[in-house]
């Protein structure tokens, strides 16, 4: 598949993470998360062409069925040709595990771990922990991605 298709398109139908996040009082945290998606992948069978990936929509769907994470995590495709395109439905399943430290000044909130560092402000309301990724893209780290995160207290 051509990285670089200006054709393709993802789209993200849902979106889920479920797992624990623990903050301890040594500034430490753990966190042991999956996260989960169902998302639709149009590729134009020009793409596909002269690829060296996958030469047909079944191919592709094998590819992806291989796994696009290697050890890290699964994925399901079925993928159809409509016209033109090579439609695929993939369902994806993705642990992210990782450890490290945290600080925290007024309503400023950031990581720091192995991979790095992440940033960005935090809230807490009750039992619910919000923490909003920083502008340029910081994020909670070891956690697989940025995103914005809520979390309630177990």
């Amino acid at each position: 598949m051509d990285t670089t298709c200006p054709d393709e398109t993802v789209q993200v139908n849902s979106s889920t993470t479920d797992g624990t996040l623990t903050f301890n009082a040594d500034m430490t945290y753990t966190v042991s998360v999956t996260v989960s998606a169902v998302e639709t992948e149009t590729v134009p069978l020009s793409c596909l062409s002269g690829s060296g990936v996958a030469e047909t929509c079944d191919e592709l769907a094998m590819v992806f069925n291989e796994g696009l994470f290697g050890d890290a995590g699964t994925s399901s495709a079925t993928c159809t040709t409509y016209g033109s395109n090579c439609e695929c439905n993939i369902s994806l399943s993705i642990p992210a595990t990782g450890t490290g430290t945290y600080s925290v000044s007024g309503d400023s909130f950031a990581t720091m771990s192995q991979n790095g560092v992440g940033s960005g402000t935090y809230c807490v309301a009750g039992d619910t922990l919000t923490i909003i990724t920083s502008p340029d893209g910081g994020s909670m780290t070891g956690t697989g991605g940025s995103g914005d995160l809520v979390a309630t207290r177990q």
